[in-house]
């Protein structure tokens, strides 16, 4: 009779120990099994909802960008494009200031190391919001940006952390894009993660040249590498902003020209297009077009060799016959589109449409010619 008992019991006591062991293996495999979910679903959002048809793109050349307003037909002046500066700074959700927190002991630590962290921690604009319509007899488009304070760091932990895991998550294995963008409406900015506003300018030399470059590898956190136009450059609050101390996107493309390339310009050289978002990184910004009137290939690439604030940020220039054609054996020469930062693509073939019209740029770009 003890022996039977005995025997129940080690039965029982190895079933238990079989059942602990196997629901944790059966945890683990439902854990992965439910990431796996996630990410499948995240990519069928982005190929079955309005990110698929709205991707910029002309011929075989598609980019992660989406052109929310504007057209290269209608750019906008000054008195067409206004920001406002909302008084109070986004407020991260707890989830995100983990992630924030992180970055700052990063930096910490590599500035204990080195003397100086990686990034720097300047203030930025984060886009809550916008206001588009029509004005006077040729219905010319108006556009009015929101935005909100915040800062690199807060960037870093954000629009650069979106394929990050979540902290604290009871799913394993949800990132930041799929916790926070997994049904997005990008015309409806979310503020938390829209961290970064920027202007990407096409120019163009007065003897016809426009000027690209390659991002550099050391302090930049996005497009290492990447092939790019010669100004992309985000808002500061503190510094671009008019007499009434209002945010001035043409004070930024003014910065730009002047710290990236040594240009002292004028608002009257800028034409801003269109208002996009990098669907990569979920950065909202403006494209546009700079014709300079007196500055040629040769005097530019003497300005750099004298030195310039931000000569870093590029390791070099390269110019390109300002041709669709000639726009085309380069781009392709050099691995495509997807070698390229994508807001650069969209404001160099703007500034072509506008230059030679859709039909001819079409003709080239779209591979009919």
């Amino acid at each position: 009779m003890l022996e039977q008992i005995g025997l129940v019991v080690a039965g029982a006591v190895v079933s238990l120990v079989f059942s602990i062991v196997f629901e944790d293996i059966a945890r683990k495999w439902y854990g992965r099994a439910r990431a796996l979910k996630w990410t499948i679903m995240a990519a069928l959002r982005s190929t079955t909802q309005h990110v698929i048809h709205d991707l910029f793109g002309i011929g075989r050349w598609r980019v992660p960008c989406v052109v929310l307003e504007g057209t290269p037909r209608h750019a906008y002046t000054p008195q067409r494009l206004t920001a406002t500066l909302e008084q109070d700074d986004i407020r991260l959700p707890p989830e995100l200031l983990i992630l924030r927190e992180r970055v700052v002991a990063q930096q910490e630590q590599a500035a204990k190391r080195t003397g100086i962290p990686t990034f720097s921690n300047g203030p930025m604009v984060a886009l809550s919001g916008y206001r588009f319509g029509r004005r006077g007899p040729f219905e010319d488009s108006v556009l009015s940006l929101q935005f909100k304070r915040t800062d690199y760091y807060t960037f870093l932990a954000t629009s650069m952390s979106l394929d990050e895991p979540v902290p604290g998550s009871q799913t394993a294995g949800v990132t930041v894009r799929e916790r926070f963008l997994h049904d997005v409406d990008y015309h409806r900015p979310i503020p938390e993660l829209a961290t970064s506003f920027g202007v990407t300018l096409a120019v163009v030399t007065s003897d016809r040249q426009l000027v690209v470059s390659r991002r550099g590898n050391e302090g930049l956190s996005a497009y290492r590498g990447a092939f790019t136009v010669s100004v992309s450059e985000t808002v500061n609050p503190d510094t671009d902003v008019d007499a009434n101390r209002r945010v001035d996107i043409y004070r930024t493309a003014l910065r730009g020209l002047a710290e990236e390339m040594g240009i002292e310009a004028e608002v009257g050289d800028i034409q801003l297009i269109s208002l996009c978002i990098d669907t990569r990184f979920y950065q909202y910004g403006m494209t546009g077009v700079v014709h300079l009137k007196d500055l040629s290939w040769e005097s530019l690439v003497g300005r750099r060799s004298r030195g310039i604030k931000d000569k870093w940020e590029q390791r070099d220039w390269r110019p390109i016959n300002y041709q669709p054609e000639s726009v085309k054996r380069f781009v392709e020469a050099e691995g495509g589109v997807g070698r390229w930062h994508p807001a650069s693509v969209v404001a160099i073939v703007q500034a072509l449409q506008q230059e030679f019209g859709d039909a001819e740029v079409e003709r080239w770009l779209g591979g009919l010619n």
